[in-house]
């Protein structure tokens, strides 16, 4: 049995990781409680020149100047950085940059920050810190192209922990390279296999690269872990659905639906399905319930899911589904949207055999927008069908000068003709459909019908 698919999967997976995991996971983390703690300035201060590879050596007024601020940057960072500011010249170690642009990230002045950083770069090419500091405001940034070559730089001078590989991973998935992120999320979840956000991140990056079953295994395990995110659900159901199986895609969103969880977006994606598989009327009542909702369906993806209906033939649906659009959403519709209503409900009416409601229904949508080209070209089949066909070919002629429909308009301009067996007026009007979308079918038939043209002279 031929099946109409009518699917449109919603995009989730930047709700279930819209923010950096670990920004917070700098290498030394400025806080209050971390500069008070004597063990923690003592490791901060003593790192500096300690591999002189990738590490910039401080002079004795630099560390004594690092001593004094130790006892204020946890307090009162402003004050660590105006005096940061004032002892910096040209000559200054990039330890001092370094410093500077950490209190700034800590105080969420990231372009500040992200200069100081770029400082410390410029005076020490190898300050591996440096890069991974600057990947982290970048990332925070959103500036995802530009952090991965400084995560990147900060990995080959030997900075090799979960966190970058993860953070690399992450920005590789925000850049569309799947792959890459794959790659990077593996290495980070080897490393730190307690992690949760690696392994949602992997996840995420199976499915853009079409490795669905893995997908499904993975959000499996963290649905396991804490069943309450919704965001998991979906996004196993959308990789079911890639792997056509649909069944027990619609069992994850029904509980999600039944757990009180599902927002209009989940339910949509539950009612396609439904759709899909050959049940309107269930779909219809999922796609109400989304309607019903606090934060309804848009607008436009509920006049989709009208359109949905209408051309698997479900017209009751349909119907019911238009009124409850109208109640909802009736005060906020474009003329635009408007006409689509109408036109829908001319569609019902015409699927009824109710052809008087359904052309003055059409005769209303022109009132809004006489160069609507699907009105036109409906009102040229309804007349058509009465036997009007003067009024049928007065429509489908004004049809034909709207291009979104010139071709479908010419097609039934010509068939017309040919049910009237005037096959030599049909010919030019079915070549110039032809000449507009070529198409095997479309030729077969035009020179069936010049054949039959021949046959009559």
């Amino acid at each position: 049995m031929f099946r109409r698919t009518f699917l449109f999967l919603p995009i989730v997976f930047a709700c279930v990781f819209s923010t950096p995991p670990v920004t917070s996971a700098q290498i030394f983390p400025l806080s209050e409680n971390t500069w008070t703690n004597p063990e923690f300035r003592a490791r901060f201060l003593g790192t500096f020149g300690v591999n002189t590879r990738t590490e910039p050596e401080v002079s004795r007024e630099e560390g004594q100047l690092f001593q004094e601020l130790a006892n204020i940057i946890g307090t009162n960072p402003n004050e660590a950085a105006r005096r940061l500011r004032a002892a910096l010249v040209p000559e200054s170690s990039a330890a001092l940059d370094f410093t500077l642009g950490s209190i700034l990230f800590q105080t969420g002045d990231l372009n500040a920050a992200a200069r100081h950083y770029r400082d410390a770069i410029r005076k020490f090419p190898n300050f591996t810190r440096a890069y991974r500091n600057l990947g982290l405001v970048l990332l925070q940034q959103n500036q995802f192209a530009d952090a991965i070559p400084m995560l990147v730089k900060a990995i080959e001078l030997g900075d090799n922990d979960a966190i970058l590989w993860g953070l690399l991973g992450f920005a590789y998935l925000n850049t569309e390279r799947p792959q890459s992120a794959m790659d990077a999320y593996r290495i980070a979840y080897v490393l730190q296999p307690a992690n949760r956000d690696w392994k949602v991140g992997k996840a995420q990056a199976a499915t853009r690269t079409n490795r669905h079953p893995e997908a499904i295994a993975l959000f499996g395990e963290l649905l396991a872990d804490d069943p309450l995110q919704t965001n998991l659900w979906l996004a196993r159901a959308n990789s079911m659905v890639a792997l056509g199986q649909e069944e027990n895609a619609a069992h994850q969103l029904e509980i999600v639906r039944r757990m009180g969880r599902a927002d209009a977006s989940a339910l949509r994606l539950l009612g396609d399905i439904y759709l899909n598989l050959q049940l309107p009327f269930l779909a219809n009542v999922i796609y109400l319930e989304a309607l019903n909702l606090e934060q309804s369906l848009p607008v436009a993806t509920a006049l989709t899911v009208s359109r949905n209906l209408l051309m698997f033939g479900a017209f009751d649906e349909a119907e019911v589904f238009l009124e409850a659009l109208n109640r909802v959403h009736g005060s906020q519709l474009t003329d635009r949207q408007r006409l689509d209503t109408i036109t829908f409900r001319a569609q019902i009416a015409l699927a009824r055999g109710a052809s008087d409601e359904a052309a003055a229904l059409l005769e209303e949508s022109l009132e809004i927008d006489p160069l609507n080209g699907r009105t036109l070209l409906l009102l040229g089949d309804h007349y058509a069908n009465m036997g009007d066909t003067a009024q049928a070919v007065f429509f489908y002629e004004r049809a034909q000068t709207i291009d979104e429909v010139r071709y479908d308009a010419l097609v039934q301009h010509g068939r017309l003709l040919v049910g009237l067996r005037d096959f030599g007026s049909a010919l030019p009007i079915l070549a110039d459909a032809l000449r507009t979308r070529p198409s095997p079918e479309l030729e077969r038939y035009l020179n069936a019908v010049r054949n039959a043209y021949e046959a009559t002279r």
